[in-house]
């Protein structure tokens, strides 16, 4: 894979294969991830995703790995439900249970509505956790308000960005204005929901024959977006990137990756991955990576 293309995907894709649309059994799950791991290309799998009320689960579930099939040490980003205090301890007590290093919960994310939510959370979950709060949506725009006090909890933000529903997948204006946003209050963000391919482009919603189709975001056009807007270029340049979708016009080399005409260096990619687009949320491993073109 060229240079531009492991910028974007090291460690880019967190794992939700528990969620819709793939809905995988917490055993189907954990064997897939387990496989992931050890394929020539697992460099670009990030954490596995599990709501805090099915810890027991994962923890059955990896017990029943072989040995050598990738058990210990996983990196987890845990969900946080409505029921927040219930779910943070069964989170306790599970790290209670695995401090021998057999999982290494590093992540949570929650749903927010108000200053007052993020200031609950912030008070609870340890500075050393990452904590993704993601930002609601008023109609056809971010509720941006929310991300200064995100900011001012060292939390960082999280957007859906599609859905099983066409009317889940949000307008581009939308995406934009958050992605302005954060980039201008330097909150480092992940994106999650219909990113499992490349390119913008229609695609069936979800993995049942006969599926309704709708215009889907690329994680290319999301991440791309992102990285110009983090090295301080042109909204028109963020928006050109966020809607491009003839791969015919993709060049992916070893120093920069061209679409649209619009030059992205490797450098500029390695930096806003590292500082501000940190990852996305799938329920695919291999459709993000084995899609990408090879150019």
């Amino acid at each position: 894979m060229r240079g531009a293309a492991r910028a974007v995907l090291s460690g880019f894709i967190d794992y939700a294969g528990l969620f819709p649309p793939a809905s995988q059994s917490m055993q189907d799950a954990v064997r897939s991830y387990a496989a992931y791991r050890f394929r020539p290309d697992g460099w670009a799998l990030g954490r596995f995703v599990v709501p805090a009320s099915r810890l027991p689960e994962w923890e059955e579930a990896i017990a029943d790995l072989p040995t050598d099939s990738g058990r210990g040490a996983w990196p987890l980003s845990c969900l946080l439900g409505p029921n927040r205090a219930d779910d943070l301890a069964a989170i306790a007590a599970f790290r209670d249970r695995n401090a021998d290093g057999t999982a290494s919960l590093t992540a949570m994310e929650a749903k927010v509505e108000t200053a007052s939510d993020v200031q609950w959370l912030r008070s609870r979950v340890d500075s050393a956790t990452e904590l993704y709060l993601e930002v609601p949506r008023d109609g056809t725009a971010p509720v941006v308000s929310i991300l200064e006090p995100i900011q001012q909890a060292g939390a960082y933000a999280k957007i859906r960005t599609g859905g099983v529903r066409a009317d889940e997948i949000p307008p581009p204006g939308l995406i934009l204005r958050f992605l302005e946003e954060v980039a201008r209050r330097k909150v480092p963000f992940k994106a999650t929901a219909g990113l499992h391919h490349p390119v913008r482009r229609v695609a069936p919603l979800t993995y049942a024959p006969g599926a309704p189709s709708a215009l889907m975001f690329g994680y290319l056009n999301v991440v791309l977006a992102a990285t110009v807007l983090w090295a301080g270029r042109p909204a028109d340049e963020a928006e050109r990137l966020l809607l491009a979708q003839n791969p015919a016009t993709l060049t992916i080399g070893d120093a920069s990756l061209c679409w649209e005409g619009l030059p992205v260096s490797v450098e500029e990619i390695a930096r806003a991955r590292r500082e501000f687009m940190r990852s996305i949320g799938s329920c695919s491993f291999t459709e993000p990576v084995e899609e990408i073109p090879a150019t």
